[in-house]
């Protein structure tokens, strides 16, 4: 009687770790969902630094085509191909 409880306690807590074992790594909430999210913050975090970075090279884009004529001026010449007078452009493909 006492070997069959015996038995019995070592089956239902083996039971039990399995269990827990499974729903650690294969459950909703698992360890490999855990590793997968983490690397889907790491790869939002970068993006949100490129596009800070971006942004901020915009700005001083900005702040230059309002205040630098001549930063318009070379950036109307280099991408919209317009000379002065007496002036040939050559574009290059």
């Amino acid at each position: 009687m006492k070997l069959t409880k015996n038995y019995l306690k070592v089956f239902v807590i083996s039971a039990l770790g399995v269990y827990f074992l499974g729903m650690i790594f294969f459950g909703k909430n698992s360890f490999f969902s855990y590793l997968k999210l983490r690397k889907e913050v790491a790869m939002a975090q970068f993006t949100k630094s490129k596009l800070i970075c971006e942004n901020q090279q915009l700005k001083k884009d900005i702040f230059n085509f309002e205040n630098d004529s001549f930063y318009l001026e070379r950036a109307a010449r280099q991408e919209l191909y317009l000379g002065k007078k007496d002036e040939l452009v050559y574009v290059f493909k």
